[in-house]
């Protein structure tokens, strides 16, 4: 209880609950991170998918329905909601 207690207290004070060994270490994998974002301008987690399937992937996050995505896309519905089912 008294572990919780003094977390919060140094959340609350701005410090942080990390050591300085493990901050620096986050800090440098985020720093890392978002260079690489710059670089590519895709982040990290979206370029293991396929330009085409990004594509599709900004088309359902703009809140197009499969339907308008294919035919969008000259593509079938079924192949717009292959590529959602296996994305998300």
């Amino acid at each position: 209880m008294q572990l919780i207690f003094w977390g919060r207290l140094a959340v609350a004070t701005g410090d942080s609950l990390l050591s300085p060994v493990a901050a620096k270490a986050l800090i440098k994998r985020f720093l890392r991170s978002r260079q690489q974002e710059t670089v590519t301008g895709i982040p990290e987690p979206l370029r293991i998918l396929t330009a085409r399937e990004r594509q599709v992937m900004s088309l359902v996050a703009a809140g197009d329905t499969d339907a308008e995505i294919a035919s969008g896309l000259a593509v079938s519905p079924l192949d717009v909601a292959v590529v959602t089912l296996e994305t998300s």
